[in-house]
């Protein structure tokens, strides 16, 4: 059993760097946001731009849950809703077709940053 494990760590050792920026970029993201109406996966693609772009707001808002306010990331206002976050994210991806190669998360939080910056939110808390 040791072999095992010997094996494959010199496996993992001497295989070539993988590209570990993230799962999707942000073309591909923008690709998924805004299917070719002719595309037969677009309501698939739609619902997987949506599913990632709440799913990586909620992890940041899980993740800054107990950050001061003035630290987080980004406080959206209570009213928001699932499309208002990909309207942030593809408004964002639409003025910055340079950035798309980047980690798509990286830009979903970069988009909602920008869309929901914390001291708009505290004032609209007072």
């Amino acid at each position: 059993m040791n072999w095992l494990v010997v094996l494959a760590t010199a496996i993992v050792a001497t295989a070539p760097v993988a590209d570990l920026r993230g799962f999707l970029d942000g073309q591909q993201l923008h690709e998924h946001c805004r299917p070719h109406p002719a595309d037969d996966m677009a309501d698939l693609r739609s619902a997987l731009c949506l599913g990632y772009i709440v799913g990586s707001a909620d992890q940041i808002l899980a993740a800054e849950a107990e950050t001061p306010p003035q630290l987080k990331s980004f406080c959206p206002l209570r009213t928001v809703i699932a499309e208002d976050l990909r309207g942030a994210a593809m408004d964002f991806l639409d003025r910055h077709p340079k950035a798309r190669s980047a980690a798509a998360a990286t830009l979903v939080a970069a988009a909602l940053t920008a869309r929901y910056p914390c001291a708009v939110a505290e004032l609209n808390d007072r």
